[in-house]
């Protein structure tokens, strides 16, 4: 009798289960950077609004607590501006905070910067 030449049952079977189990380790990998891909591009959307928020208080008089909203590729972000008191009395901070819920609630940024206090003319 001839013996076949080829892959037994249980080579072809411990084959497959090791090919299962690296599918699964690749899909799971590709899961997560595809779910870190999506919280990357909120936060740097997020980022650019505060950054926007912040550079239009350079050129305008900013209320404490001012609110709005902003589209930002096609997201609509609810931001808020706080005005803070520092240690210094000469500065003060501003302080952006973005966010996809309009009660602020988990903001993807926040951004401050410093300015000097101007003294009021009589």
């Amino acid at each position: 009798m001839v013996r076949a030449r080829g892959f037994t049952l249980i080579e072809v079977l411990v084959a497959m289960a090791i090919f299962a189990i690296a599918a699964i380790a690749i899909i799971n990998a590709v899961t997560a950077n595809i779910r870190s891909l999506s919280i990357l591009k909120d936060k740097t959307l997020a980022d650019w609004v505060a950054t926007n928020k912040l550079n239009d208080s350079l050129y305008s008089a900013v209320k404490d607590g001012a609110k709005g909203t902003e589209t930002q590729a096609g997201v609509e972000w609810y931001w808020q501006i706080k005005k803070l008191k520092t240690e210094d009395k000469d500065f003060y901070a501003l302080e952006v905070t973005v966010s996809k819920n309009s009660d602020l609630s988990h903001p993807e940024a926040v951004l401050r910067r410093y300015g000097a206090v101007q003294e009021q003319k009589k």
